[in-house]
């Protein structure tokens, strides 16, 4: 009995039911030393340098051509570079094999004649794929921009919308914290000192806890490490005479703030029985956590961010920060996309396939809506 003819899409069903694997490969591939993969070091240790991105920049000649736009972090939990974003972009550009890239860097400001600039020179450029920006409204102008040309748009925020065919690749602090809060209470955490800083990013996290634990058993008092000096008296006249002394201290800040918090009240005898908890951002600065006390955070499941920050260090000097793993991850998944689907490399069905994609951040999976699924696991170190 001869065989029917085929149908068209199986080839594509195939290679699609691929991507997972071939991409979670070269995801691997793709953090090897800098010195095994020749790049160019000197160039991003330059980058690192500026601690800032430029404003507009191409790098790369690859046929593969991803815009990215991006906003620096001088305001973030991983006390790492302010330009871990594109420094990272950059990275993962220097080190694909066998999946060449072209990246057109444009810096976001924020401001509605920068995005409109911005598309204008991915399109001359011919960008399959655009990456960023930060925030849910300006992947909304963009995608706008770029109505009718078949190119999705990987925000860096929260935001989706599949008409317009934008996906969210940003984290979920309140993911974040509810895993924090639930290993809480199986701790049987009553009171919990919250140090953080005036920084947005802080602020945010702090607010995020106070909101989670509404309604529990849970309760919670903020103190501002800001001031080192007066966040310590604060805090010591809490853990010395407070009703309620705190089980717990949950820094809302970089790993570096909460190192010198720790050696401070270190002759305080109350406050060294006190579970210390971290927060994400330390999973990208593990050479800054800590190494006095048992720390304990909730982090990305699957991750290699140790491995990728030391990567990032050994060129750049200082650690990455959470989102430039994922701008990492991104570039790389824009790259080798083409080699394994060559036909709509980004369609819906290949960027939402079932099985997803494992980078350094971790496994992820574009929902058929565009929003990100991540999940998150306890981790305790030393």
């Amino acid at each position: 009995m001869s065989a029917g003819p085929s149908n068209p899409n199986t080839k594509k069903m195939r290679a699609i039911a691929t991507v997972a694997i071939f991409v979670g490969a070269l995801f691997i591939s793709a953090c090897n030393s800098t010195k095994d993969l020749g790049l160019d070091a000197e160039s991003l240790a330059d980058a690192a340098s500026t601690q800032a991105t430029p404003i507009a920049e191409k790098i790369g000649s690859g046929g593969v051509v991803v815009g990215l736009i991006i906003a620096d972090e001088p305001d973030n939990l991983s006390d790492g570079l302010p330009n871990s974003a594109y420094l990272s972009a950059k990275l993962a550009a220097q080190s694909l094999k066998g999946a060449k890239v072209t990246l057109i860097v444009r810096r976001y400001d924020h401001t509605q004649t920068t995005l409109q600039s911005a598309v204008s020179a991915f399109v001359e450029g011919q960008a399959g794929i655009i990456i960023g920006p930060d925030d849910d409204e300006g992947a909304a102008v963009i995608a706008k921009l770029l109505q009718g040309k078949n190119i999705p748009v990987i925000s860096l925020g929260r935001g989706v919308n599949s008409k317009f065919r934008i996906y969210g690749s940003g984290l979920s602090v309140a993911q974040e914290i509810a895993v924090v809060v639930a290993e809480m209470k199986k701790r049987k955490y009553r009171s919990i000192l919250i140090a953080g800083t005036k920084s947005s990013a802080s602020k945010a996290y702090s607010a995020a806890f106070l909101k989670a634990i509404k309604g529990t058993r849970i309760k919670a008092v903020e103190v501002d490490i800001g001031d080192m000096a007066q966040g310590v008296v604060a805090a010591g006249n809490l853990i010395e005479t407070g009703k309620n002394i705190p089980q717990a201290v949950l820094f809302a800040t970089g790993p570096k703030a909460a190192s010198a918090f720790i050696l401070a009240l270190s002759d305080n005898t109350k406050f060294a029985k006190l579970d210390i908890v971290g927060n994400n951002g330390w999973s990208t600065a593990p050479n800054d956590i800590p190494k006095t006390r048992q720390i304990w955070f909730a982090t990305l499941a699957s991750n290699h961010l140790k491995d990728f920050s030391r990567k990032f260090a050994a060129t750049s000097k200082r650690s990455p920060t959470l989102r430039g793993a994922i701008v990492y991850d991104l570039v790389v998944m824009a790259g080798v996309l083409p080699k394994v689907v060559p036909e709509d490399p980004y369609g819906e069905d290949v960027l939402s396939n079932s099985q997803g994609f494992t980078g350094q951040s971790g496994k992820f999976r574009f929902g058929k809506d565009g929003a990100i699924q991540r999940s998150y696991v306890i981790t305790t170190l030393n």
